[in-house]
């Protein structure tokens, strides 16, 4: 969504089709929001400390631990970490939390 309304790719192709991760994804919203996107970024104020992929980072770390045999957590947590922007706990330190 971009100010309230559903972004739509110029050439036609749907956002689903992508691979997750790909570079056709990021030129997929590149083009839809009409600016850069990086391969692997994440929507949701992903540079912010308070944006929906930091909130999200607890919650997964958890289920990465091997304690809790969450299936396919650890791969999801290497996704995660591997995401094209991060942004900087320095100020949040709240949500800087990883897997033990």
């Amino acid at each position: 969504i971009n100010d309230g309304k559903p972004l739509a790719n110029p050439n036609g192709s749907r956002y689903i089709d992508q691979p997750c991760a790909s570079q056709a994804q990021a030129d997929w919203i590149g083009a839809a929001a009409k600016r850069g996107w990086k391969r692997g970024g994440m929507t949701g104020y992903a540079e912010s400390p308070l944006g929906y992929p930091a909130n999200m980072q607890p919650a997964l770390a958890v289920a990465a631990t091997p304690d809790w045999n969450v299936p396919q957590a650890a791969e999801a947590w290497e996704r995660f970490e591997g995401r094209a922007v991060k942004p900087d706990y320095g100020k949040a330190p709240q949500w800087a939390i990883i897997p033990r």
